[in-house]
């Protein structure tokens, strides 16, 4: 986790004026979100769907919304 914690730093570091999309594994996003932004982890794990996505606010992660079901 904290390989993909750097990562997600190391973007964001970069890209000052832009939107920033990262695809990872559900349980990568579920465990980023748990130490971010407070959430369950299980409870998140759950609900995902295929595909899913989780928006945040930077500089803080404030999780802004999960949508678990884009059909």
């Amino acid at each position: 986790m904290d390989r993909f914690d750097q990562s997600i730093a190391t973007i964001i570091d970069s890209e000052t004026d832009s939107d920033i999309v990262v695809v990872a594994h559900g349980a990568v996003i579920t465990l980023f979100l748990a130490r971010h932004a407070g959430v369950d982890s299980m409870d998140v794990w759950r609900s995902l769907g295929l595909p899913s996505y989780a928006v945040l606010a930077l500089p803080d992660y404030a999780l802004l919304d999960i949508v678990t079901d884009i059909t």
